[in-house]
């Protein structure tokens, strides 16, 4: 009989480091069984999110007015 486990989401693995590395080590030890499941997967993409994030892909830029455009010229 398997265990079912439980998936969690992309953001529970973004709130959760820990949990987040354990389930990325075990995918990456075990490409062929569980690189394709939920979370694998999901552990994945907030990895990734939070590296982007790390790195200043996450940065709010205002939009440029007019006004800053002028000022530029």
């Amino acid at each position: 009989m398997q265990t079912v486990e439980t998936v969690q989401t992309v953001d529970w693995y973004k709130a959760h480091n820990t949990e987040r590395h354990s389930m990325l080590t075990k995918c990456h030890n075990n490409p062929g069984q569980l690189g394709a499941t939920p979370n694998c997967i999901n552990a994945s993409r907030a990895d990734a999110s939070s590296v982007w994030a790390s790195r200043g892909g996450a940065i709010k830029v205002a939009p440029l007015t007019a006004a800053d455009l002028k000022q530029h010229k």
